[in-house]
């Protein structure tokens, strides 16, 4: 496979899933990622017409869900065994999911703190899900989060889960800011994902100020960015690169921007490191 640009269909700024998903199409994405399940958001009139056109304009498909959080879920495995079940059902109707990401399972001591991750949650639920979905060749992926934001907890729940075919998505907002913060341990953007001990098999693409988690449109000038698609270039990332900001001015131009300067910073470093 080669890499692709897609769009999160939960950031498009309009009302049906059908309508994020021609959206997408219309920014020229290849793919299109749904949040928790193809099933979750789409009203029951939509269901042939989304599956129509995933498979029309031949688009790749990733979902996005969550380990859950200590506070709100005692045992997520119900949830996470029903939502599981759902897309292996979508699955085996077009066979175009290539990949499911999942933020770590966390807990927050307060309401304005940032949520402290829990490694060996995180690794006890993605011990099933990764087997489930491996068992139908979907790939299994974990995001950095702030609280996950040092290669040794990447190689912790590797060894922890211990499926190869574990992947990381790599949220290149969270990115900036742990690198900005100092949450990497000092290890710039560059070497972070060169040093990740799994294959990357998503990318999250927006910006920020640094601070903030803002999911703003992609600035092709930061530091961070640019050391990112160069060190994903280098890997020889061939997985799905998903736009997952809005347009602040409601307009579908911010999203094709990102997506070009994306692929212009890509292509250049991917011919430079041949």
């Amino acid at each position: 496979m080669t890499m692709r640009i897609g769009c999160a269909t939960w950031h498009m700024g309009v009302h049906t899933l059908t309508e994020s998903i021609e959206k997408a199409i219309e920014c020229g994405a290849r793919a299109v990622s749904f949040h928790l399940t193809p099933q979750k958001h789409q009203l029951p009139e939509e269901a042939d017409k989304i599956l129509e056109l995933v498979e029309s304009c031949d688009l790749d498909v990733t979902c996005h869900n969550e380990l859950g959080r200590l506070e709100e879920e005692n045992d997520p495995l119900p949830r996470l065994q029903d939502e599981v079940d759902d897309i292996l059902e979508w699955h085996a109707a077009c066979g175009r999911v290539r990949c499911v990401s999942f933020d770590p399972a966390s807990h927050r001591m307060r309401p304005e703190e940032e949520p402290s991750v829990d490694i060996a949650r995180t690794v006890e639920r993605l011990k099933y899900v990764a087997d489930r979905l491996g068992r139908r060749g979907i790939k299994t992926a974990i995001e950095n989060w702030l609280g996950n934001s040092r290669v040794e907890d990447f190689e912790r729940i590797k060894d922890g889960v211990g499926n190869d075919d574990l992947g990381a998505l790599v949220d290149l907002g969270h990115l900036n800011i742990a690198v900005n913060t100092g949450l990497t341990g000092g290890v710039p953007a560059e070497e972070f994902i060169r040093r990740l001990p799994m294959p990357i098999h998503e990318v999250h693409i927006h910006y920020n100020n640094g601070k903030d988690d803002q999911h703003a449109p992609l600035q092709g000038h930061s530091i961070v960015i640019e050391q990112a698609v160069r060190a994903l270039a280098e890997r020889d990332f061939a997985g799905i690169a998903t736009i997952e900001h809005s347009s602040p001015d409601g307009t579908l131009d911010a999203v094709r921007n990102s997506m070009n300067i994306f692929g212009k910073l890509f292509a250049r470093h991917r011919k430079d490191s041949q």
